[in-house]
């Protein structure tokens, strides 16, 4: 918006310059060209060139047509292939604001801005008054520092207020169609610049994700409806965005109503009063169909279940490195009612087959776990991760690192199997009921497997059998001497659990 802003501010001011040039001067236009650059710069600053030919016709309408026009000012560069403008004669004589324009068009214009580049291929602007809507057709280009060009379309009225005495300079848009590759909207914005001071200068860098220098010279309110979002392999429909950019304050609001089955609000604010920015996101997800979630997440696995996530993202900085290694999170999932793949987790637990005596009894669990709870949170601090999940009598708890910036997972996660509901397939053997099994989650974020951690089994078993463990795996073996090991045999059974809990002891 600022961007516009700018261009428009600058075009007319040369329109304007040119045009009192060539009603002060009545020679031949070609020789008139650098009296003309040389009275533009003097009156507004702007170093122009015009390099091709420069035609103008006073009589009506006024007509004014330039090739190959490049204008310089500070950290900002502009050429353009041709301008055409046609307005009403009779506004010459009158207060510029008064000004009308019944065409304007420009084609195949490029503009240089602080490591930015945009290119307009073409611009219409029709029944321009300044202060009253116009029409606005503009195909163009802009492509940021560091970032993807984004290419697309935008139609619609627009209108724009030069600074007064008593109202800043403003760009507004109404019931305008925003096209891109990957988003049609159609949108009500309004910016205009403020007066208020900036108590901290912003840091700019090229890495920068805000441009907080513009930002904060700028009002800027915009009330979007989204036909379509396209993100991945979705088209997201019925969507609505609303942004304020106010009082050093970013916020932006999310709501898509058919989101994967379900429906996701998303609030997102930024405030760059202070630095570094401080982010805060809150996501809210709410019955969305998990198969569908996991094939636009482009996992391989088998889940059907309506699912809800919310919670809150904190996040300090301007730049992807900065709120990776900032980010503060605490999320809450539910799971619902539903089935999900347990093969890997099979596979896991059948290495425990040995400490069991060689029961496969987890081989014969369908492959499909059709749960009745499944709920979890995940707690994160930089890279530090910290979670707790529920499947049904299935306890897990782990922690680790999720290095976001290198997408590399390292959790180390207790799995402990409670009581069984009754009729549940998913039981385990007595001795592994009730004792955490350690499984060790690693590798890169796509290709991320979980297996039996047998250095943490190891300790785990060692720990178990301790005089003073209270883990189900001890108690469990008490209980089969008592029941198994005949009664004369008992005591010394019981003396030999002793002495290797007083070996592990010492150890």
């Amino acid at each position: 918006m600022h961007f516009i802003g700018r261009f428009v501010t600058t075009l007319f001011g040369l329109i304007f310059a040119v045009i009192v040039a060539l009603y002060l001067y009545t020679k031949n236009t070609d020789g008139l060209k650098p009296d003309i650059e040389t009275f533009i710069n003097d009156q507004t600053g702007l170093v122009v060139r015009i390099n091709g030919d420069l035609d103008w016709q006073l009589f009506p309408p006024l007509s004014l047509h330039i090739e190959d026009v490049e204008i310089d000012e500070p950290h900002r560069a502009t050429h353009a292939t041709t301008l055409s403008l046609k307005m009403d004669l009779s506004a010459m004589w009158e207060d510029v604001n008064q000004w009308q324009v019944s065409a304007l068009n420009l084609t195949d214009v490029t503009i240089t801005d602080d490591g930015t580049h945009a290119t307009i291929n073409r611009l219409d602007l029709t029944d321009f008054t300044f202060g009253k809507p116009a029409n606005l057709y503009i195909d163009a280009s802009y492509t940021a520092a560091n970032a993807k060009p984004i290419a697309g379309t935008l139609e619609g009225s627009v209108t724009y207020t030069p600074a007064t005495d008593h109202a800043p300079e403003s760009l507004s848009f109404k019931q305008t169609t925003l096209t891109l590759d990957w988003v049609n909207a159609v949108c009500d914005m309004h910016t205009n610049q403020n007066s208020r001071p900036s108590h901290n200068s912003p840091l700019t860098g090229t890495d920068d994700l805000l441009p907080l220098a513009i930002l904060r010279r700028l009002d800027v309110t915009a009330d979007c409806r989204l036909s379509e979002l396209k993100v991945g392999k979705e088209t997201f429909q019925a969507a609505s965005l609303k942004v304020t950019n106010l009082s050093d304050n970013l916020n932006i609001h999310l709501k898509i109503s058919d989101f994967l089955g379900g429906s996701l609000t998303a609030e997102a604010d930024a405030n760059f009063a202070s630095h570094p920015v401080r982010w805060a996101i809150l996501p809210d997800i709410n019955n969305v169909d998990s198969q569908r979630f996991i094939d636009w997440s482009n996992q391989s696995m088998r889940w059907v279940a309506p699912i809800k996530l919310n919670g809150k993202i904190q996040m300090r900085g301007n730049t992807q490195d900065q709120l990776l290694a900032s980010i503060s999170s605490d999320l809450y999932f539910d799971g619902g009612r539903g089935e999900i793949d347990v093969t890997a987790l099979k596979a896991q637990l059948d290495q425990l087959a040995l400490i069991t005596g060689g029961s496969k009894q987890v081989a014969s669990w369908p492959d499909t776990w059709a749960y009745g709870r499944f709920i979890g949170t995940l707690k994160t601090r930089g890279t530090q991760q910290k979670f707790k999940v529920q499947l049904d009598n299935l306890y897990v708890d782990g922690e680790g690192k999720y290095d976001y910036a290198e997408g590399q997972t390292n959790l180390l996660a207790n799995a402990t199997f409670r009581k069984a509901p009754q009729h549940s397939p998913f039981v385990v053997h007595p001795l592994l009921q009730d004792t955490p099994l350690p499984l060790r989650c690693s590798g890169s974020t796509d290709t991320v497997r979980c297996r039996l951690d047998q250095d943490a089994a190891q300790a785990l078993i060692a720990g178990a059998l301790k005089r003073d463990s209270d883990t189900g795996l001890r108690r469990k073996l008490k209980d089969k001497i008592d029941e198994k090991v005949p009664e004369a045999y008992r005591d010394a059974a019981h003396s030999l659990l002793d002495i290797i809990g007083r070996s592990l002891d010492r150890d």
